[in-house]
């Protein structure tokens, strides 16, 4: 087994390919000791002037951001490597977004990466080594990854390489003293609020306690379970929702599931894994019709046809889609259901503490057998509740709520058929009549402090 980071280097970029008919790059140079020997050897392959290090600045660290910056760049000069500085104030991007600052950073390096690439050069070398990976594998395990997660970071993907995915990173040090190559430290990897240092500084220990070669194992589980996921992947690639129920529903479970994880993501949804299993078995039930409400739209069944996406509306505007629990339908609306009433505390309580304004009714449970969803009112909008049929555009007219609160009351509807309009009754078809009761809540009008209670 090989030992050393220079053989690990050599049979990462040989086994996956990495230099195959590239003959420049980019190398993302933070001053690291990865980093470091990356760009090194790097240049000992392709010559230094066919790579260009790239730093980049976060501006989150203050002054010992400054000084690896200036670190790289006198290292570079004193190679004669090619050398750029990019700053981009993180933490500011981070609060515009609302996105926390590794996301935010990760973001902004992959697309200055981007940039360079476009002046002429073949491919982006990054300095990800065997630790990291180890630690994403756990961090996905914790999390309750699939195979997607366990799998690790990919050595390629697309133009991105990473020379160093078999190195740990005590090799990768090593190599730095062995060849004398100076590196920074960077204060906040030792920082165990952070959950990836945590698992660096205390989990990874104890699991290398039981197995010194913990990184290089899982290094070796990755790279198996990337080929078998190669494979159901490419199996899974001959299916989509248009194959009709009759086939998927004939499919192994490992295709299936991959096939609606794609097939859903496509039409712009976030499933996780229970969705995924509620549509495997809404496939194979014997319902001739059903629907699933999921995080950004639904996906439905109608004999051997099968649907992901929005419902049609005939006025073009799209429905909100109420999954269980809380769904915000504006800036200052937001609605709640669930099947069951005992559940609905743990989310009203929060909101009662948002909005100003709340009005509920229950509704009778096992009669909601289609997606459920609130959308703007249409003309001759109608639904019946004690033993009339009304229109709403009338019961708004009749009602003592507040004009400005009556313009952004939607109505929640089951399918196509509403059930109830925030402030009256619930449908007569959906009146609670047994032991399944469901509730339904429209919440308005923000607490002028809400903003900070949120």
């Amino acid at each position: 087994m090989i030992r050393t980071a220079a053989g690990k280097f050599a049979s990462a970029v040989k086994n996956h390919r990495m230099l195959e008919g590239r003959k420049t790059a980019v190398v993302g140079f933070s001053g690291g000791a990865d980093s470091a020997l990356l760009l090194v050897m790097m240049v000992e392959v392709l010559g230094t002037g066919n790579v260009l290090a790239l730093h980049v600045n976060h501006m989150i660290r203050g002054e010992e951001a400054d000084r690896d910056e200036k670190f790289c760049r006198d290292f570079c000069s004193e190679r004669g490597i090619p050398f750029r500085a990019v700053r981009v104030d993180i933490p500011m991007l981070a609060k515009e977004r609302g996105t926390g600052l590794e996301e935010t950073a990760r973001n902004e390096r992959y697309r200055i990466f981007a940039v360079a690439m476009r002046e002429g050069y073949d491919c982006t070398a990054t300095a990800h080594n065997a630790s990291d990976n180890a630690e994403t594998v756990l961090f996905n395990l914790i999390r309750g990854a699939g195979a997607n997660g366990l799998s690790g970071i990919p050595p390629v993907r697309g133009s991105i390489i990473r020379p160093l995915i078999l190195c740990t990173k005590d090799e990768i040090v090593s190599e730095c003293g062995r060849r004398g190559i100076p590196f920074v430290f960077d204060s906040t990897n030792d920082d165990t609020d952070y959950t990836r240092n945590f698992i660096r500084h205390r989990i990874v220990p104890l699991a290398k306690e039981i197995n010194p070669a913990f990184e290089d194992a899982v290094s070796s589980s990755s790279e198996i379970l990337r080929r078998d996921r190669a494979h159901f992947d490419s199996l899974s690639s001959q299916y989509s929702l248009s194959s009709g129920r009759k086939i998927l529903s004939s499919l192994d479970d490992a295709v299936l599931s991959r096939v609606l994880l794609d097939s859903l993501r496509n039409a712009g949804i976030s499933p996780d894994s229970e969705h995924i299993t509620n549509a495997a078995e809404m496939i194979r039930s014997e319902k001739v019709r059903s629907s699933l409400s999921l995080p950004g739209g639904v996906f439905s069944i109608d004999r051997d046809n099968l649907r992901a996406g929005f419902p049609d509306t005939p006025d073009g505007t799209v429905p909100s889609v109420l999954c269980e629990g809380v769904t915000v339908l504006s800036e200052d609306t937001a609605a709640v259901f669930v099947r069951s009433s005992a559940d609905s505390s743990k989310y009203i309580n929060p909101l009662k503490n948002i909005y100003k304004l709340s009005i509920h009714v229950s509704a009778d449970s096992a009669k909601i057998n289609d997606v459920v969803s609130a959308r703007e009112r249409r003309p001759g909008d109608r639904y019946p509740f004690g033993g009339m049929t009304r229109n709403v555009k009338k019961l708004l007219q009749s009602t003592k709520l507040p004009l400005e609160t009556r313009r952004f009351l939607p109505v929640f509807t089951v399918g196509d058929e509403i059930i109830w309009l925030p402030g009256f009754p619930v449908s007569d078809r959906f009146r609670p009549c047994g032991d399944q009761v469901a509730e339904l809540w429209f919440f308005s009008e923000k607490n002028s402090d809400s903003s900070r209670k949120e």
